[in-house]
């Protein structure tokens, strides 16, 4: 684990398409797996204006504008009005869904249920990224309730308060370290926009800082990816996850790589 790199664990498909394509995914949010997240409450007000203010305070915190339509205001609206105040709360949260795209990172490479899950059970790749590579990001905080939110944090513009409903999960995901990535649907003005398969493209291989091998992955997939990196002019350093006797988990270097 180095200092200010953000890690990506992947299968070991989606690491050499990344690798290849020298891309990066990012996901909607209604295509997170977890339904619980972007769950919210205290939202007591159902204007338009009031929405409005919502919508376009959080748009401005990941530096772009979050585009909502009047009608699109006047539905949320509408059908909050005619059931309840939870109404109004599921919609808003199927409007976040829908509209804002993330990539998930993690601090460490060293997380062994996210080997499993994420990472192919061993056989995948993490990938290590700069932190700076990203001008969005927001550490997720992990608790026990569902964020609150209501009109005092969107008059004073209270950004720190707004951004938790896209970063925050239950207190059971905390052992993913999640760093999240975060843009509005339209695009943000500092990040290239994805293209129809919501892709963003590295225009620097020397972006791309680390690669680490799953202690599963076989030498030919891992000579796949030297022969991509050494192709496509991708200078990382290279790791391997391998079994510690004592921490279970250990990732060392792997050194004298042969293209």
């Amino acid at each position: 684990m180095s200092q200010g790199i953000l890690y990506k664990y992947l299968n070991f498909n989606g690491a050499k398409a990344s690798l290849e394509n020298l891309t990066i995914k990012y996901s909607f949010a209604d295509e997170v797996n977890d339904p619980m997240e972007f769950k919210i409450s205290g939202i007591d007000e159902t204007t338009p204006q009031f929405l409005k203010s919502y919508f376009d305070a959080l748009g401005k915190l990941v530096n772009g504008k979050f585009i909502i339509s009047d009608i699109d205001l006047k539905r949320i609206c509408d059908r909050a009005n005619e059931k309840d105040k939870q109404s109004l709360m599921n919609e808003i949260y199927n409007y976040l869904r829908q509209n804002f795209t993330f990539c998930s990172f993690s601090k460490s490479n060293s997380i062994m249920p996210m080997w499993y899950h994420y990472a192919e059970k061993y056989e995948g790749i993490v990938i290590g990224y700069p932190k700076k590579l990203f001008p969005w990001t927001f550490e997720i905080v992990y608790q026990d309730n569902p964020p609150r939110t209501d009109t005092s944090c969107i008059y004073p513009r209270n950004f720190a308060e707004q951004i938790k409903i896209v970063t925050t999960k239950a207190s059971s995901w905390a052992y993913e370290q999640e760093v999240r990535s975060i843009r509005i649907r339209e695009g943000s003005l500092d990040f290239p926009k994805a293209d129809e398969n919501n892709l963003n493209k590295i225009d620097n291989p020397c972006m791309i800082k680390e690669v680490c091998f799953g202690m599963k992955c076989s030498i030919e997939k891992r000579q796949m990816i030297y022969d991509i990196c050494n192709k496509n002019n991708i200078k990382c350093s290279f790791y391997e996850a391998v079994w510690d006797n004592e921490t279970y988990i250990n990732i060392q270097p792997i050194y004298n790589v042969k293209h």
